[in-house]
């Protein structure tokens, strides 16, 4: 079952949260600079902070929470009346994955239409998943539009 994330869910979700920063990669991209571990209490943060504002939803299975997907809504910067949404968690442990992903990506886009969001930008970190995720994507409907970069100062 698919739905939006409540307050009692979000220990599950800092421990998801958790395995998503392992397997995306982002530990090891950020080791060695000062502050670039996961920290519990900043997840935590962001997700009470979108499920209050923005979109979390989460994939119950079980009756314990496997899945979880998280997006900020704006306006977008050259035009304040179009409303955009950038996917900034989206991770189904992996003993869950088959179909569970893709069904939260479509519960998603169904919650931002409600919220008349035109436009949806989601990630795929070059990690263990990349290219999975890129299937996932094109099947979907994305295209691509930019690649991003990172330098550690």
């Amino acid at each position: 079952m698919i739905r939006p994330a409540e307050p009692r869910d979000i220990p599950r979700i800092v421990e998801l949260g958790r395995a998503f920063f392992k397997e995306s990669g982002w530990g090891e991209r950020l080791a060695g600079i000062e502050h670039g571990e996961f920290c519990p209490e900043t997840f935590e943060e962001t997700a009470r902070t979108l499920g209050e504002h923005f979109v979390l939803l989460v994939y119950e299975r079980d009756e314990q929470v496997v899945g979880m997907i998280g997006v900020p809504i704006a306006p977008a910067l050259f035009n304040k009346k179009l409303l955009i949404a950038g996917e900034i968690f989206w991770y189904v442990d992996a003993s869950y994955r088959k179909g569970a992903g893709a069904e939260l990506l479509k519960q998603l886009e169904s919650a931002l239409r409600a919220r008349n969001v035109k436009l949806l930008s989601m990630v795929s970190e070059h990690g263990l998943r990349h290219e999975a995720l890129a299937q996932v994507y094109k099947r979907a409907g994305f295209t691509i539009a930019e690649h991003t970069f990172y330098k550690a100062l």
